[in-house]
């Protein structure tokens, strides 16, 4: 529905970014664009949602910030990591690969 202002349709725009809805659109439409790739996003967007702590070392997510772990070969998730164990698998993969022996 085209709006006669201009400023209505930037408020609706608006309104709908700070949604509920708006905001579960734009994560997995990031994820997305990462190339996370899943059969059901709106499922792995309310896990990561719910998520309270780490599932790899538990640290607590007011602390540390969420990350979607997946596979970057496949595409596939995994599981939501803190930031600190994502690094931490990020420096290792790229040690492995870079050395063919780790």
């Amino acid at each position: 529905m085209p709006y006669a202002n201009p400023e209505d349709a930037k408020a609706q725009r608006i309104r709908y970014k700070n949604s509920a809805r708006g905001k579960e659109r734009r994560k997995i439409g990031m994820w997305k664009f990462r190339g996370l790739i899943s059969d059901n996003y709106e499922e792995i967007y309310y896990k990561y949602l719910n998520a309270t702590n780490c599932e790899l070392c538990n640290a607590d997510f007011n602390i540390r910030k969420k990350c979607m772990d997946h596979s970057h070969a496949t595409g596939q998730f995994r599981n939501i990591i803190c930031n600190r164990c994502n690094q931490m698998k990020s420096d290792f993969n790229r040690t492995k690969n870079t050395s063919g022996h780790i």
